[in-house]
Parts: C-alpha cells; sequence; structure tokens
C-alpha cells in the first residue's frame, strides 16, 4: 500500500494538516475529512486500523502489500489509513508511537488494540475480533 491517494484500496494516507482522503469503496470517490477534531473516529460506523510507518523503515515496506491486501478484503467494513510518523510527528506523539511501524485499531474513537512490529495478515485479522 503506498502513500498515495490513487489505487482500489480503501486505505488513505494521513497528511500533516491531520485530514485524510477516504477513498469511497462504493464510488470511488476521493472525500477528505478532518482528523483534528476526533469526532471522524468517535463516529466511524466501522474499525479503523491506522498504520504509523516511515518511508525508509525497512519493516514499514514489507507490511505494505499486507495492509494493502487486508485493505482491498475488508473494503466497506474496516476503514484502514495510514500515517506517516516523518510528516505528521505531533499525531505520532498523541498517540505515544514509539516504534514502526504501530499498527491501532480504534473502535467508537477509543482505542482497542496495538501491535508493534511488521506482521502478516493473520495477526491484522486478530485485532478485528
Amino acid at each position: 500500500m503506498a502513500d498515495t491517494t490513487t489505487g482500489p484500496t480503501n486505505s488513505a494516507p494521513l497528511t500533516n494538516t491531520n485530514s485524510v482522503v477516504v477513498r469511497c469503496a462504493t464510488c470511488s470517490t476521493l472525500n477528505r475529512v478532518d482528523l483534528g477534531r476526533q469526532k471522524f473516529l468517535d463516529g466511524a460506523r466501522v474499525p479503523v486500523l491506522v498504520d504509523f510507518y516511515a518511508d525508509w523503515c525497512g519493516p514499514c515496506k514489507a507490511m505494505a502489500p499486507v495492509l494493502d491486501t487486508f485493505a482491498r478484503q475488508h473494503a466497506g467494513t474496516v476503514l484502514v489509513l495510514k500515517l506517516n510518523t516523518d510528516t505528521n510527528p505531533a499525531t505520532a506523539s498523541r498517540f505515544n508511537i514509539a516504534s514502526i511501524p504501530t499498527v491501532i485499531v480504534f473502535r467508537n474513537g477509543v482505542e482497542s488494540k496495538r501491535q508493534l512490529g511488521a506482521v502478516p495478515r493473520a495477526v491484522l485479522e486478530s485485532m478485528l475480533t
């Protein structure tokens, strides 16, 4: 999963302005959502999985295709987001990110599970239970 707003997934990168571009799984329209208000996380009707990564991180690069496949398979049931910790240090700090990759699942705006390091898809799946 590249840090881009194009491609066939329901994933989207977070930007420096605390906003996210979300591709609609139904019509593929790109929508910008302001995460600075965290109402986005609170109001999400599906679990939100956030991948905290950096472009230079080898394990992050290795995990990218796993996340891409996961996002495609869960389109409409899980929102998968990417946050570059180098370009968003305040947000990474807010979520106490000490190592990358770190994946956090939010339910109703509250962190429900956290996983450190590159993991296989089965671990991502288990985070949803």
